[in-house]
């Protein structure tokens, strides 16, 4: 697998990159350009971090669809007393062991590698949803490799909390399911760093949304705050309900968010 092959299959573009596009793309001694043309496929363009191809004249734009995102965890190798070990490889009782996944439609295929020096790599079976995830985020401090806690935040505004051994079955917890917390799709979603249990995640609606695993959904009663054209922080009434806190920044969608260096600052990418 390709990380050019998976670009292109999260613009819906289908097939792949000529050669002589992929050359120009790479050649140090030309500029990097905002455009490039493929035969019998079009122009694609370079859009942040995206690629896109923009719709020809009178022609009908294709059906927008979730890009690709990728997560990587670098997991410390399994324990001599686990018993949940994942290999016979003595590699992966002392090296660390490397997965990955990203979203592509509406699953999510997973890929372990036993030791990063490793050439083998074991594919999990992909996970399937009947709806669209569109980002997600491994817990690097509490996953191992034996246990893999894993954020999944979809299109509808659902939230999966994923708690899973590598290549087996996985247990989740289901949060924002009825709305009661955030309307839009899940733009972004992170682990608070350092954090066991705390994340944030951004929607299209244009608010940030702090909460914790251990809590539960507020009940479907609950008045939810909307974002408006101004800032607001609403805090969390209720300690065994999410969200921690809720900032409605504004009305238009947050497509992603950073923290400084420093944890003192937090910057958003409104659309």
């Amino acid at each position: 697998m390709s990380r050019g092959g998976m670009s292109m299959m999260g613009v819906g573009g289908g097939g792949g990159m000529s050669m002589a596009a992929a050359a120009a793309l790479v050649n140090p001694q030309k500029p990097i350009r905002p455009y490039f043309k493929v035969p019998y496929e079009g122009t694609y363009e370079i859009i942040g971090d995206e690629i896109s191809i923009p719709p020809k004249p009178g022609k009908k734009p294709p059906t927008p669809v979730a890009p690709s995102r990728l997560s990587f965890l670098l997991a410390p190798g399994a324990d001599e007393d686990d018993t949940l070990k994942l290999s016979k490889d003595k590699e992966a009782k002392t090296n660390n062991a490397l997965f990955f996944t990203y979203n592509i439609g509406e699953s999510m295929p997973f890929y372990y590698f036993s030791s990063i020096e490793s050439a083998s790599c074991k594919e999990r079976v992909p996970l399937g949803f009947r709806v669209i995830p569109t980002t997600h985020d491994f817990n690097q401090v509490t996953s191992t490799c034996s246990k893999l806690d894993l954020l999944i935040g979809f299109d509808t505004g659902d939230i999966l909390i994923l708690l899973c051994e590598p290549l087996k079955k996985a247990a989740n917890t289901q949060c924002n399911k009825d709305k009661t917390i955030a309307t839009g799709k899940v733009t972004k979603i992170q682990w608070m760093p350092g954090s066991t249990t705390q994340f944030i995640a951004s929607f299209a609606s244009g608010c940030l949304v702090f909460m914790d695993t251990e809590r539960e959904d507020p009940p479907s009663s609950s008045a939810r705050s909307d974002p408006s054209d101004g800032f607001s922080i609403v805090k969390g009434k209720n300690p065994k309900h999410n969200p921690v806190s809720k900032w409605n920044i504004s009305s238009k969608a947050i497509n992603s968010f950073q923290f400084s260096p420093d944890m003192k600052y937090l910057a958003t990418e409104i659309l």
